[in-house]
Formats: structure tokens, C-alpha cells, sequence
């Protein structure tokens, strides 16, 4: 009988506080020791540094419909590549997608041109306004629900390795999968 009572009110507590599933992350970005680009190849570094609240699942990245990892908030993965076209994609599965957010975390695709000896940045950038998040969204899923969102959007953006650099401080290596 006891059992019986336990279960929904655990069900309901996960429900109403929200359930994040942390992720194990490898080394920090200034301790990896950084792959040399090539003449024949480029280097592409792809990460997330936006570390909001609630926003720590992780989502797959696809390059031309092959999906080659994935990356959860404050993580990095690089990779090399020949010359050419690639699409990108990035996706949050079911489970790991931030709920209430009107769209902003839809499949994003975005074609890149990458030269052989480059080195590229992408960030995937999670924008928001200025506004802080209401107390009632900060405390739980029904709160989010019922609270205005503070995205403004969500893409793939190439950044100067100036400001790369700045970003992948705050980084760890997710997934490596140098080709």
C-alpha cells in the first residue's frame, strides 16, 4: 500500500521540479592537447558555452545526414575534414530538448565551406534577452510552462578564433572524433 502512495508522489515531484540527467564530460579545453591542422585537411572545433539553466541536455551534430556526436551544455568536440561543402545539423533528441520554448530548438542546418589548413569555430549560440528568467521557471517544469521564454534564438554561429578562444575556456571535451 505504502508503495502504492510513493510512486506518484515521486512521478509528480520529477515532474513538477524537472529531471536533468548530468552528462559525463571528459578534460577541460586548456588542458587537451590541440590537434595541428594540416595542409590537406580542415580543422573544425564545434561547441557550446551558453550554460543556462535547464538547457543541459545534449543534442546530436550531423555533418552531410551522418551523425558524428554529440555535445551537451559547456562541452567541445573537433574533427577534420578535406575541402569542401558540408552541412551541419544539429538536433536535441525527445528527451533531452528544452520544453516550452516556442521552436527555438528545432533541427538547425547550416552549410559551411572549409578550406584545406584552416581552422574553423562554430558556437552553437543560445541567445536570450535581457530579462531574467521568472522565479516560477527557475523552480520547475509547470513554472517554464507557464512562463513567458527568454530565447530569442538558437543557431550555428562561425566565430573569430579570438573570440573561439575566449569561448572554449569555459569548455570541456565532449566527444573527439578526429577524422
Amino acid at each position: 500500500m505504502k508503495i502504492n502512495l510513493i510512486l506518484p508522489i515521486v512521478f509528480i515531484s520529477l515532474i513538477l521540479t524537472g529531471c536533468n540527467l548530468l552528462k559525463t564530460q571528459g578534460p577541460h579545453y586548456m588542458s587537451v592537447k590541440q590537434p595541428e591542422s594540416d595542409a590537406n585537411t580542415a580543422l573544425i572545433y564545434i561547441y557550446r558555452v551558453n550554460n543556462i539553466v535547464g538547457y543541459k541536455g545534449s543534442m546530436s551534430v550531423t555533418i552531410n545526414d551522418k551523425h558524428e556526436f554529440d555535445l551537451s551544455d559547456s562541452t567541445f568536440s573537433y574533427f577534420k575534414l578535406q575541402p569542401g561543402i558540408y552541412s551541419l545539423k544539429t538536433e536535441w533528441s525527445f528527451m533531452d530538448k528544452p520544453l516550452f520554448e516556442e521552436g527555438h530548438f528545432d533541427p538547425k542546418s547550416k552549410e559551411f565551406t572549409f578550406e584545406s589548413g584552416k581552422t574553423y569555430y562554430i558556437n552553437y549560440s543560445i541567445k536570450r534577452n535581457n530579462e531574467p528568467d521568472s522565479i516560477l521557471a527557475q523552480q520547475s517544469l509547470l513554472g517554464k510552462s507557464l512562463s513567458k521564454s527568454n530565447i530569442l534564438s538558437a543557431s550555428l554561429e562561425l566565430e573569430p578564433e579570438s573570440l573561439a578562444s575566449k569561448n572554449l575556456r569555459s569548455c570541456y571535451l565532449f566527444d573527439a572524433k578526429v577524422n
